[in-house]
């Protein structure tokens, strides 16, 4: 296995030997992967070349994703691991989704935050090293147990039962002749009638799943653990009234808008089945199959900021996220609270604790602060001037967001352009 740190570059000599000679060894060539294969965001790019002295190099790039993958062309396995893991610290990636995933405004950002390749192969691997079964798993009991506080799903369903001395519904003639008739029982008919209730096949589906995260959480690793357990043990008693029916997936889509967390749920569900069904003949506790995956930690950092925000900034419509505008522009996240007005840049680039952010950056900043748009969204007239702030990750600040320290650190020869640190959880 190929072991790296994500967004980093390697030039022949900084990992280890037995890759170094291993690369060596491979054809001269560009080999990649892109992130949902869009051609644009890069998870790995391998190049193999000779210098002017006809001796072999290689190259090495990673950007903001980490996960795992097979490289074909090397039949060797490919693991990225997040850039601020250190020797005596490790970056809690599913602790960061565990807290966004606890403003429910984060269950609508969550499409492109993962790619699953459930078309290869899958990979056997140290469960602990597994990073995407946990991360369906938050997903799905976050989102499920903020359905199950609305209240779950009802509706009309049809029941076929033998009553006793009366009749509802309709008679099954068949299948009451051979239940009472030939029973000399003339008392009881067994009838088909509908009835309202939770116990549908959607509700169903969801149940089936459910009885798969609780095998897995008895093995589950991480800190938050307890955490997990007391959202699925806030969840199971609804589901008693459910039947227990079996699926390999779920194809219904769910069309009420009071509902639509449920194809979420469906999605993540699918997705957690067809995983298990890699592992129904393994007996190791220490290992998982799992399909081939990549994690785009910047949208994570995004989510994770954002949630962070709505903690400080808990009124209605003061945090917006992720505002798509004419030719493609989107925003990260607008706040409009008086007094804090501006538009927040999320980049999970720890180098800004030491180093200014890039021209391209600021740049990128500087054209949505002069958005029509956002000055719209925020009702200023076009003579102010909206502030910027690039909120970046640093190991050595807080791990919160304060409104007064919002413009405390501007950016040196930029008007009203700021940038604020914040730290992500760490594995203890």
């Amino acid at each position: 296995m190929i072991s790296l740190i994500e967004h980093y570059q390697f030039q022949n000599i900084s990992i280890s030997e037995d890759v170094s000679d291993f690369l060596l060894d491979q054809e001269i060539g560009l080999y990649q992967k892109y992130f949902k294969n869009d051609g644009e965001n890069i998870c790995y790019s391998i190049s193999i070349r000779k210098d002017e002295n006809e001796l072999y190099n290689y190259d090495i790039e990673t950007s903001y994703f980490v996960g795992l993958d097979r490289i074909d062309s090397f039949t060797k396995l490919i693991y990225i691991e997040p850039k601020l893991n250190k020797n005596d610290t490790e970056i809690d990636i599913l602790k960061m989704l565990f807290e966004a995933m606890s403003d429910p405004e984060n269950f609508d950002h969550l499409q492109g935050l993962v790619d699953i390749d459930f078309s290869s192969k899958p990979i056997l691997i140290n469960q602990k090293k597994d990073l995407l079964t946990p991360f369906l798993v938050i997903q799905f009991l976050k989102i499920l147990s903020n359905l199950v506080k609305k209240g779950i799903k009802k509706s009309y369903y049809k029941i076929s039962k033998n009553l006793k001395s009366r009749v509802k519904g309709r008679i099954l003639i068949n299948t009451n002749i051979t239940k009472n008739i030939v029973k000399n029982n003339n008392i009881d008919h067994h009838c088909e009638y509908q009835t309202f209730g939770a116990d549908i096949p959607q509700n169903q589906f969801l149940k089936y799943v459910l009885k798969f995260l609780r095998r897995y959480l008895e093995k589950y690793p991480s800190e938050i653990k307890g955490s997990l357990k007391d959202l699925f043990n806030y969840i199971n008693p609804v589901f008693e009234s459910v039947k227990d029916v079996s699926f390999k997936q779920f194809k219904i889509r769910e069309t009420n808008p009071f509902y639509l967390e449920y194809n979420s749920l469906y999605d993540i569900g699918n997705q957690i089945l067809k995983i298990q069904g890699f592992n129904l003949s393994k007996d190791s506790s220490t290992e998982q199959n799992v399909p081939p995956y990549w994690i785009d930690m910047s949208k994570l950092f995004e989510l994770y900021v954002f949630k962070k925000l709505r903690e400080e900034f808990k009124g209605k419509n003061e945090v917006f996220y992720h505002r798509k505008f004419k030719g493609g522009k989107e925003t990260d996240i607008i706040l409009k609270v008086p007094g804090y007005e501006c538009v927040i840049d999320c980049k999970y680039k720890p180098r800004y604790d030491s180093y200014a952010p890039s021209l391209q950056d600021l740049r990128q900043l500087s054209g949505y602060c002069r958005l029509k748009s956002v000055y719209k969204i925020l009702d200023k007239d076009i003579a102010y001037n909206i502030k910027g702030v690039i909120i970046y990750s640093s190991q050595y600040h807080s791990d919160l967001i304060k409104k007064d320290n919002l413009f405390l650190n501007p950016i040196n020869e930029y008007i009203d352009f700021y940038k604020l640190p914040i730290s992500l959880p760490i594995i203890p």
